[in-house]
């Protein structure tokens, strides 16, 4: 029942979490949890919005656990979609692909795929690109006097409810 987005994507990222630490005996078990929710969905694969690109670090991790090419292509398409998500005016990467909002998940979502891309290639443009999120977001997100983050903020004054943020 695997999908791609964040829950999901926090789940796998878990189980890679799991095999990395995993006796020789016990690896196989992940990697088939790994290998299965990948190969099942692989043609969702998608750098649309942060939740999406989310479960693409299981793409770069198979990459470099089986160094199977396709999954490596697929890990790369997912790279270039996101590099097409809506910006806001900081180059802040939206958080939903149909209008400009900045929310503190999209850091996590991308740092999971941004991480292991660069774990795979040691091309530090992925964490560049990282960093250049985290800013980005803080600018926006972060209170000036506490530094305390909000959930999110939104580039235009249009009501729109996504049954995610609270209402007063």
């Amino acid at each position: 029942k695997f999908r791609w987005d964040w829950n999901q994507a926090v789940m796998l990222n878990s189980i890679i979490n799991l095999y990395k630490v995993a006796t020789p005996q016990q690896r196989s078990v992940y990697m088939n949890y790994i290998k299965t929710c990948i190969d099942k969905t692989i043609d969702k694969a998608s750098g649309r919005h942060p939740n999406v690109c989310a479960p693409a670090h299981g793409l770069a991790f198979l990459y470099g656990e089986l160094d199977e090419k396709s999954y490596w292509d697929k890990t790369l398409k997912v790279w270039h979609e996101y590099l097409l998500i809506p910006r806001a005016r900081n180059y802040g990467a939206s958080h939903r692909d149909d209008t400009v909002e900045l929310w503190d998940d999209t850091v996590y979502m991308l740092s999971m795929f941004f991480l292991e891309i660069y774990r795979q290639t040691g091309d530090e443009k992925y964490l560049r690109e990282l960093m250049r999120q985290y800013y980005a977001h803080a600018e926006m997100l972060a209170d000036e006097k506490t530094g305390l983050w909000v959930h999110g903020w939104d580039a235009d004054e249009m009501d729109y409810n996504d049954h995610c943020s609270q209402f007063g």
